[in-house]
């Protein structure tokens, strides 16, 4: 990947305060196995005076062809993120990267065997609908302080 410095790309690189990108698994009884998520988590999060402190999440989806782990890589949606809150153009949040793949368990460069979605389910979009509204959302809500 080749950066160039300039006014369109000054939010790809690193802010001075950054965040944190966690990578969790959860089991998904809608899609049958376990599977991965990226959780962006704002500079801040973990300090003792913000314990109490709740954030609105961000559950963002990737274009055809990638997975939980292309925001991070190569969108670099955590340092955009850490740019934008630096600057008072976003509001710290939690931002949830999941992979919109129901056969793969997590991002195929791990090398994870992956499931026949297209045999399992009658509508792949579907079963992606029903687990982020079934599973993810209650998960992330039930892990951080969302």
């Amino acid at each position: 990947l080749l950066m160039v410095k300039g006014p369109a790309s000054a939010n790809y690189f690193d802010a001075a305060r950054r965040g944190a990108v966690e990578y969790i698994w959860y089991d998904s009884k809608v899609l049958g196995i376990s599977r991965r998520l990226a959780v962006y988590l704002p500079d801040g999060y973990f300090d003792k005076a913000n314990a109490k402190t709740k954030y609105p999440v961000l559950y963002l989806l990737h274009g055809d062809g990638e997975d939980e782990e292309s925001w991070v890589s190569k969108g670099r949606a955590s340092r955009i993120l850490d740019n934008l809150i630096a600057q008072g153009k976003a509001s710290r949040m939690i931002v949830v990267m999941l992979n919109c793949n129901p056969g793969q368990q997590a991002a195929a460069d791990l090398g994870l065997p992956e499931f026949d979605d297209a045999k399992k389910f009658a509508s792949p979009v579907h079963a992606m609908s029903r687990s982020l509204c079934e599973e993810i959302v209650p998960f992330v809500e039930s892990r951080f302080r969302a």
